[in-house]
């Protein structure tokens, strides 16, 4: 009972942390609402509510927290992989030296079954997103490539996923999709004041 239990908190954390770093590179933090009201965390609590929630993901399973951390890295490179980083490396490169870490670390199963768990999320989240982020001029996925496909690639990456650890999928696609619309309610001030916030990450 406690490992699943142990693995759920792990996902959730480490979701919940991903969320807080993505928001904080995006300057979603910290910004002034539509309403007026400004953000509740910002950009020095972001961080560390970001490292705090990543260390209890790892004490609670490392092998998951850690791998899922890589995983989300390389996914988030993928937008545009020929750009340069602070590295100096391209995004593609980075990634690639990401998923390899994951594999020297945890073995091909582990890393690959966490690489497709972030892909398929990343996948779903453009195809969710995609008229918003259109009309905003934002990259994704689905603005690159086109719908069929993102839906393609989501649907073989959930086939390789569940194969290799469905329990894996089966906790992070839910997990990331509720730590998404808790962090946007969350990040608007508005949990709790009975308005509603939008509920897409």
């Amino acid at each position: 009972m406690w490992p699943s239990i142990s693995r759920l908190g792990a996902v959730l954390c480490m979701a919940l942390a991903v969320k807080l770093m993505d928001d904080l590179l995006d300057g979603d933090l910290g910004r002034v609402d539509k309403d007026g009201a400004e953000a509740v965390l910002g950009a020095g609590g972001a961080a560390a509510y970001a490292l705090f929630l990543g260390m209890v993901a790892a004490a609670l399973n490392t092998e998951w927290a850690v791998s899922l951390f890589l995983a989300a890295y390389a996914v988030g490179m993928l937008d545009n992989p020929w750009r340069r980083l602070p590295s100096r490396l391209p995004a593609g490169v980075e990634s690639f030296l990401t998923v390899l870490i994951g594999i020297l670390a945890y073995g091909w199963r582990s890393a690959l079954a966490s690489l497709a768990c972030m892909v398929v999320i990343q996948a779903l989240d453009d195809l969710v997103d995609y008229r918003r982020d259109l009309q905003a001029g934002r990259r994704n996925w689905v603005t690159a490539t086109g719908k069929f496909e993102v839906a393609l690639m989501a649907v073989i990456w959930l086939i390789i996923g569940l194969s290799l650890d469905w329990m894996r999928l089966a906790a992070s696609i839910p997990g990331a999709w509720l730590v998404g619309f808790w962090a946007a309610r969350v990040s608007t001030g508005r949990l709790g004041t009975g308005r509603p916030a939008d509920p897409a990450v």
